[in-house]
């Protein structure tokens, strides 16, 4: 299965948050973790945040809460 890693300007714009609130996130574990891409960059895999957002979704659709969840604003 081949992955797909996507750069932290396409994973701002898939989930509509600031960048300060995702590095908040990832650093509480309520957001995948970013792999290192270079000595200076990072990268995230696609699956991971596709995943993430279909929590979301199904959360916010009534579905089960899922764990360590947070909204963008909170």
């Amino acid at each position: 299965m081949v992955k797909k890693l996507i750069r932290l300007p396409a994973v701002l714009n898939r989930i509509n948050c600031s960048r300060s609130w995702l590095y908040d996130a990832v650093k509480r574990n309520l957001f995948p973790k970013p792999i290192r891409w270079g000595t200076r960059g990072v990268a995230w895999i696609e699956d991971e945040v596709e995943a993430w957002l279909e929590n979301k979704i199904t959360a916010s659709r009534g579905g089960t809460t899922p764990v360590n969840s947070r909204a963008c604003n909170e």
